[in-house]
């Protein structure tokens, strides 16, 4: 998530404009014949809501092709797209059909932005460690600064750096800010499906080098295939707006993790941060408890990060599968309310989850945090302001991390070890919370450095084996776990939501 934040741009322009815009990012006509709509007016990307008709589209024959490549092809999932007022919704093409029609290309023949092959820097992605990073940030930036993800951009990930660093599968995060929730300026909804949107279309300028993921089959599917697995992560329940209706129609758009509570505290769950006033539960509400059941109903991961303690041990005992707390640190070694206390990872390996280790240093270290703090107080950096609260956020993180002293890559072995000896080398991941952060530790600068935890922890003692558990096999069995059969199964679940209604 972005630590700060002012106001958020309003994204609108002319029917020219729009289709400049869709142009750039290779859909051109052909993409936007398949929104099934004008462009007329000026009101840009309109307000969600559950009862639009879809817009019967028909496809050329043979368009799909005969590799069309996964189960999330076959199904074609309706995503909410760009819409000509304030009001109207309409149901689009699976993105990756629209930059199929536009670009022509077989999926697995393109060449990314360098000339590479897909597989890694030199082609040879199977020469590093496979990487899953459980909790980034990186589609704010794509969607607020048109900073295009498949290409080497600014800021801590994309999809280049990413496979030199050995990146074989992302958790990218859908967040919201409370801020402008309680200022009336978006709707939680409406902003978390913009960003999952512009995840979706990520996706389709770019399908030669990224997958949608939505269950561990999906995910070998796109190992095999030399392509990134990527997964649709909310940070934070106050997304789903108070509506198990809601969370069900975020799983069947492609969302497969949840933050349950960000830093704000919900009516239904307390959040780790203090400040909760009359009507927040200690826990979990009766309603929170039916949130994590519906989870588990619906095959989506649950998410324990910015949990209270009282919430996490709750949410843990209702969950019937793993759990995830994606990132955070260690209590013992620094006392931050995001980190999780030994007893609470030891809860954790019994439900068989997994903590993914952040990299952000105030978590992981008390100097830093402190360095960090006094440093956001200065006017410098309180006077630097972008043209978004996105752009805003990565001024201030170029500022900060100039201005500090690395943290030490030792600093976040020492948090990896001792996770591993308190909870077992089955339930330590990574969660680096990349372009979510202010200051990265040494070593850790972006997505290209993953792999320089790998001689980190050879020196610590670590073998071969047990770093491609930390580094990409222990969330890959969560995810096995907790989405059960794969899509077929969870779409079945998701019918029996829908007729035994949601929301409270």
């Amino acid at each position: 998530m972005l630590s700060r934040s002012t106001a958020p741009a309003r994204i609108s322009g002319s029917s020219s404009a729009i289709r400049m815009r869709w142009s750039c990012m290779g859909l051109g006509e052909a993409g936007l014949g398949c929104l099934g709509g004008g462009l007329e007016g000026t009101r840009g990307i309109g307000r969600v809501s559950g009862n639009a008709k879809p817009v019967p589209i028909n496809l050329p024959r043979g368009l799909l092709g005969s590799n069309a490549p996964s189960p999330y092809d076959a199904r074609a999932w309706a995503i909410w797209g760009l819409v000509p007022s304030g009001t109207l919704e309409a149901r689009v093409l699976p993105f990756w059909q629209m930059a199929q029609a536009a670009t022509r290309r077989p999926v697995g023949m393109a060449e990314d932005i360098h000339g590479e092959a897909p597989g890694g820097q030199n082609g040879a992605m199977e020469d590093l460690i496979p990487v899953f990073d459980v909790h980034c940030d990186s589609l704010q930036r794509d969607l607020d600064l048109a900073h295009d993800l498949g290409q080497r951009t600014p800021g801590h990930l994309d999809l280049v750096r990413g496979r030199e660093g050995g990146l074989a599968a992302v958790v990218l995060v859908c967040w919201c800010d409370p801020l402008h929730i309680q200022a009336g300026e978006i709707g939680a909804r409406e902003r978390t499906t913009r960003l999952l949107t512009q995840g979706h279309q990520l996706m389709a300028r770019h399908p030669d080098r990224v997958q949608w993921v939505g269950n561990a089959q999906h995910l070998q599917a796109a190992r095999a295939s030399g392509r990134i697995g990527a997964l649709f992560g909310i940070e934070g329940g106050h997304s789903i707006e108070g509506s198990l209706e809601n969370l069900a129609w975020f799983f069947d758009h492609g969302v497969r993790v949840m933050t349950l509570v960000w830093n704000n505290h919900l009516d239904w769950i307390r959040s780790c941060r203090d400040g909760a006033g009359p009507g927040i539960p200690p826990g979990l509400s009766p309603f929170g408890r039916e949130v994590v059941q519906t989870m588990n109903r619906l095959g989506m991961l649950v998410d324990l990060s910015h949990a209270g303690e009282l919430s996490f041990y709750e949410a843990v005992e209702v969950s019937s599968a793993p759990v995830l707390v994606s990132h955070s640190g260690c209590y013992a070694l620094h006392d931050h309310p995001r980190n999780l206390r030994d007893e609470q990872m030891k809860a954790l390996a019994e439900n068989r989850g997994v903590l993914g280790i952040v990299f952000c240093t105030p978590f992981l270290d008390a100097d830093a945090r402190a360095t960090e703090s006094r440093l956001h107080e200065t006017e410098e950096y309180q006077s630097l302001r972008g043209s978004n609260p996105t752009d805003t956020f990565l001024m201030q993180a170029e500022w900060l991390q100039a201005q500090v002293k690395p943290l030490p890559l030792d600093r976040v072995l020492d948090h990896i070890c001792h996770a591993v000896e308190v909870a077992g080398i089955d339930h330590v991941g990574i969660g680096s919370d990349y372009d979510g952060i202010e200051c990265t530790p040494q070593g850790l600068t972006d997505a290209s450095c993953y792999q320089a935890l790998v001689p980190g922890l050879e020196s610590r003692g670590f073998d071969s084996t047990s770093i491609e558990k930390v580094l990409f096999s222990n969330i890959e069995r969560v995810l096995a776990e907790a989405t059960g059969e794969g899509t077929a199964a969870a779409t079945a679940r998701l019918r029996s939501i829908d007729q035994e209604g949601g929301g409270q």
